[in-house]
């Protein structure tokens, strides 16, 4: 979002550009979390609850495998999504043979196999999920979140913001990741008194 015509009364910096983005990758497996009753790995419930569809676990779930893969794959999202100090290390022995003795065809798979909600969540149900998130009301451009937030938003793109990703978590939810990066509830940034708030959440 940048300021491409004047409003009167408005002081939209002319240098000023945010982006507000979601992810794909994110709501998938929020919808997946929640669509089978996976553990909660300290990540806030999910607003609003998805219509789960046809999704159900399949027989011999193994719940703590699903879980832990879930929390792998939630950290790998969030490190492309946002920057952070990427420290750069060879590969464990166990890697190194894999990469040695594995086909390279075979090895996007053999590195990351399907994940064991792949075939376990409707993603009928979940794109029309993700739809309804996305929904987008023709708004005055007076009255959109940046806009009537906007002194807090300059202060924040002042300290380095750029980008404000929105997650569908439930009420309140807002944490400044890197000086680039704030991270916000769908319900924060539709509440200009909680997006003020979140614009001016410290670095995490």
């Amino acid at each position: 979002m940048q300021a491409s015509e004047s409003i009167p009364g408005e002081h939209w910096p002319h240098a000023m550009s945010i982006r507000i983005t979601d992810d794909f990758v994110i709501e998938e497996l929020l919808y997946a979390r929640s669509a089978l009753h996976l553990g909660e790995n300290g990540v806030p419930p999910v607003f609003p609850i998805p219509d789960v569809g046809n999704s159900r676990r399949p027989d011999h779930f193994d719940l703590a495998r699903a879980d832990m893969r879930w929390q792998r794959e939630w950290a790998s999202a969030w490190q492309r999504i946002c920057p952070s100090a990427r420290e750069v290390r060879s590969p464990t022995a166990e890697m190194q043979h894999l990469l040695d003795t594995t086909r390279d065809d075979d090895l996007w798979e053999a590195i990351n196999p399907s994940p064991p909600w792949g075939d376990a969540i409707d993603r009928d149900a979940c794109g029309r999920w993700r739809m309804a998130l996305h929904r987008v009301d023709d708004v005055p451009l007076a009255l959109t979140p940046e806009r009537l937030a906007l002194p807090a938003l300059v202060s924040a793109w002042r300290s380095g913001l750029t980008t404000v990703v929105t997650v569908p978590f439930a009420g309140y939810f807002a944490v400044r990741t890197h000086p680039s990066h704030l991270i916000v509830s769908y319900a924060t940034r539709d509440d200009p008194e909680l997006y003020r708030r979140a614009l001016q959440a410290p670095l995490a």
